[in-house]
């Protein structure tokens, strides 16, 4: 195979999607793990080989405590395993230091 990033294989031998990661993350106990495209955007995989939200995220965090916090167009908010976000609306995101 070429070089062409990070995937998951399933258990049957399988490639999980048919996306390749620039980085990826363990998987989590809420069955989901953090992926990073090569162009810099951020999502959930969940252990069927689809993504939790439709959206790619500028940043996203591990989960922890059931939540993971994700940032999009200059907003912040807080994405659950089941791929609805935890705050009604987006809140500003903290300027980087």
């Amino acid at each position: 195979l070429e070089k062409k990033g990070y995937n998951y294989i399933t258990p049957n031998g399988t490639l999980l999607c048919g996306q390749w990661f620039c980085d990826a993350c363990y998987f989590t106990a809420n069955g989901v793990a953090r992926v990073k495209l090569h162009n810099g955007t951020y999502n959930f995989v969940k252990s069927d080989g689809t993504f939790l939200s439709e959206k790619w995220f500028y940043y996203a965090s591990n989960f922890d405590d059931g939540f993971a916090m994700v940032i999009l167009d200059g907003k912040y908010n807080y994405i659950k395993p089941d791929g609805t976000m935890l705050l009604e609306k987006w809140r500003d995101a903290p300027l980087p230091s």
